[in-house]
């Protein structure tokens, strides 16, 4: 898990340094599933990006090109990457600022299978 969050987000880096990449980075709340019910919200820095952008910039294909991915890094070594549950509307095959769910709160899961809730609005619920 460590190796992999390292090379998602050396590659991510890098990706992102080519100004090539379409991800969109913005402040955000975020909560994942606990057995007792949902976490705190937790402030960080959230990367939407597609699947296909994400396989590009980890030189894979172990993301589903189709669909909207959100990464969150914890530490250097340390990352998830959720898959979206809903499909984005509005988005080609890049992500762009037009593509972040104005609604709601998207949901998604991790490589693991925990559930996590993304809001980057002012009030989350």
């Amino acid at each position: 898990m460590r190796a992999a969050a390292s090379l998602i987000a050396g590659l991510l880096l890098a990706f992102a340094a080519s100004n090539t990449s379409a991800e969109v980075r913005t402040p955000a709340q975020v909560r994942y599933e606990t057995r007792d019910g949902a976490s705190d919200w937790h402030k960080t820095q959230v990367t939407f990006l597609k699947g296909a952008e994400l396989n590009k910039a980890t030189r894979t294909f172990d993301y589903n090109a189709f669909s909207a991915y959100v990464v969150i890094f914890f530490a250097q070594d340390q990352a998830a990457v959720i898959e979206l549950d809903a499909p984005v509307f509005g988005c080609g095959s890049e992500f762009t600022a037009n593509c972040i769910p104005r609604f709601g709160n998207p949901k998604g899961k991790d490589q693991s299978g925990r559930t996590w809730e993304i809001c980057t609005g002012s009030f989350c619920v």
